[in-house]
C-alpha cells in the first residue's frame, strides 16, 4: 500500500486540509535550490501543480528549475534516463565537494 492511499483523511473527504498543507504556501520560506520534475501525462498529480509551484518560487525569487517531461507518467519511468541525468547534473551544480 502506498502512502497516499493510507493517508487519512483523503483529499475528496477534506480538500481544505490538503490545500492548506500544499508546499506552494511555503515557497517564501524555501532557500534551497529546488528541482521540480514532472510528467506531462501524470494522472496522479497535475503538471499544473508543478507549474504553480514554480510560479510561487519565481514570485519569491527562489532558485529552482522546472522540467515537464512530455508524455511522462507519475514516476517518470517513461523518461528515466533523461530525468536521472538531470538530477545528477542538478546535484553536481549545487553541491560543493569537500
Amino acid at each position: 500500500c502506498s502512502w497516499e492511499w493510507a493517508r487519512k483523511p483523503r483529499i475528496y473527504e477534506e480538500p481544505r486540509s490538503y490545500f492548506a498543507s500544499s508546499p506552494i504556501h511555503f515557497a517564501h520560506l524555501i532557500n534551497t535550490p529546488i528541482l521540480i520534475q514532472h510528467g506531462g501525462a501524470d494522472h496522479r498529480a497535475s503538471p499544473v501543480d508543478a507549474q504553480l509551484m514554480a510560479a510561487a518560487l519565481d514570485y519569491y525569487d527562489r532558485p529552482y528549475r522546472l522540467s515537464i517531461y512530455e508524455g511522462g507518467n507519475h514516476n517518470l519511468s517513461t523518461h528515466w534516463p533523461e530525468a536521472f541525468e538531470e538530477r545528477i547534473d542538478w546535484m553536481a551544480s549545487h553541491l560543493q565537494s569537500p
